[in-house]
């Protein structure tokens, strides 16, 4: 399986770079023949949109620095598939709000320590079966001090993409939920299939709701590298 990966440090334009760290953990296992639209394919006639997922921080074995998400595109292909053209800012939270209880207001979500891991303008043709990789900057995440909040704040969405994700629909239970906003703001037992990866020099376990996918790097260019899984 291929995947492009995505510099913040580039922000506004849309990258493939190299990634440092061979360590990944996956939180979610997929639904197969399924997937999730929301945010990357599509916001659903919203030029803006706001989502949170959460994760449980069971999850988790330990403290790690995270460095990039990762998400897949395993499960469900329309053939041709492209990325919805949008700006996004991401930030990484650790909070004390329980899974299925997010309400979208960030002073409660994220208890005011949302960290801004990265900005990105994605749009283009997205190839079936890749893996979306965002690097950003290094987040220092302790599981022992509450669940992991991501969330994405999208801006200039043209709603023109037509990619579903690897995604947990309806399912999530005590692993992970969203929030978002759609035709109606809700949140319900659903998200992303998540990949972290960890700039740590220690593989770390995965508990027993997560998912490895294991990693080998191939040298394309100077600019371009592509990753394949074993």
């Amino acid at each position: 399986m291929k995947s492009f990966i995505l510099s913040s440090l580039a922000a506004g334009a849309l990258l493939a770079v190299s990634v440092a760290h061979a360590n990944t953990v996956v939180v979610g296992t997929a639904d197969s023949g399924s997937g999730n639209e929301f945010p990357f394919g599509n916001t659903f006639g919203n030029s803006s949109a706001l989502y949170e997922q959460i994760y449980n921080a069971a999850d988790f074995s330990g403290p790690l620095t995270i460095d990039s998400l990762n998400f897949y595109n395993t499960q469900f292909h329309f053939g041709t598939e492209a990325l919805n053209t949008a700006d996004y800012s991401i930030f990484l939270a650790t909070t004390n709000t329980a899974i299925g209880a997010l309400t979208g207001n960030a002073a409660t979500d994220d208890g005011g320590s949302d960290t801004l891991f990265g900005n990105y303008s994605l749009g283009g043709t997205f190839t079936t079966g890749s893996a979306l990789t965002l690097a950003g900057a290094n987040y220092n995440y302790d599981p022992a001090n509450g669940n992991l909040l991501v969330i994405m704040e999208v801006t200039n969405s043209q709603n023109n993409g037509n990619l579903y994700l690897d995604a947990l629909n309806g399912d999530g239970g005590t692993i992970t939920s969203r929030w978002y906003t759609n035709a109606v703001p809700q949140g319900d037992s659903f998200g992303l299939v998540t990949g972290f990866g960890t700039a740590s020099s220690a593989a770390p376990d995965i508990a027993s709701t997560c998912s490895m996918l294991g990693l080998g790097l191939a040298a394309l260019g100077l600019s371009v590298r592509r990753r394949r899984t074993a």
